[in-house]
């Protein structure tokens, strides 16, 4: 059964370096840097988006190699 978008989302989100990487963003904005907090969670987002499309893809393909 193929995984929904929002399973693969929580997925990317439970994965521990995003974690980390969330609570960075989320002190630096604690911290009062909004300058770096936007940098580095702007990237991250960018990863996980990037991410989310792999696995989109990867499971198409899956999916169409079940079909052969």
């Amino acid at each position: 059964m193929p995984k929904t978008l929002w399973k693969m989302v929580i997925g990317v989100l439970l994965e521990p370096m995003f974690l980390m990487l969330l609570v960075a963003g989320g002190l630096y904005l604690a911290l009062d840097d909004q300058a770096e907090a936007a940098f580095l969670l702007s990237f991250v987002f960018v990863v996980i988006g990037i991410t989310l499309a792999h696995e989109r893809k990867t499971l198409r393909a899956l999916e169409s190699l079940r079909e052969l």
